[in-house]
């Protein structure tokens, strides 16, 4: 037998509260979830999923969007170049 959680219940968070928070769609926790990206629990009723809020945490900072390197911020300016001179 498990040895019983020492985290309590009351310390984690519904997917849907947390994706309300986050201002995001529950679906895309619930894909992370299913993808491993992201640790899910049920407790209790064993249909509600919870998060652990310092592993939503983690998840997010992964989620973090790394700087365009030079070639591609140029890549970019000279396509919006020709955009623009398009419309014209």
């Amino acid at each position: 037998m498990l040895p019983p959680v020492q985290t309590e219940a009351s310390a984690f968070i519904t997917v849907a509260r947390a994706a309300k928070a986050l201002r995001i769609n529950p679906r895309k926790l619930r894909r992370a979830i299913y993808q491993g990206a992201l640790p899910g629990y049920r407790i209790g009723d064993g249909r509600t999923v919870y998060l652990d809020p310092a592993e939503l945490r983690r998840w997010i900072r992964a989620q973090r969007i790394a700087p365009p390197t030079a070639a591609a911020a140029e890549h970019v300016r000279r396509r919006l170049a020709e955009l623009d001179h398009r419309a014209r």
